[in-house]
């Protein structure tokens, strides 16, 4: 019958296709997400943090309440409010 069910052809190309792969660190990572100047403020905030919210307390209550200072017999200073 001569009628052909499946034909392959296969064509050489002499084109090269070069791959390269950089790895991504830290640094391009954080430069991706907001810069490394932005995640080093967000680390200085969150390590002081905690200092700035007592210091603050600290200074209301400093300025908001007055304390005296008695001797007692002792020696000793106490508290009086």
């Amino acid at each position: 019958m001569g009628s052909t069910i499946v034909s392959v052809s296969l064509f050489l190309n002499d084109e090269k296709v070069i791959y390269s792969r950089r790895v991504y660190s830290i640094l391009d990572l954080l430069g991706d997400i907001g810069g490394i100047v932005g995640a080093i403020e967000i680390v200085f905030a969150m390590l002081l943090s905690g200092y700035a919210d007592r210091n603050f307390s600290n200074a209301i209550i400093r300025d908001n309440f007055q304390y005296l200072y008695k001797k007692d017999g002792l020696g000793n200073v106490g508290n009086e409010i």
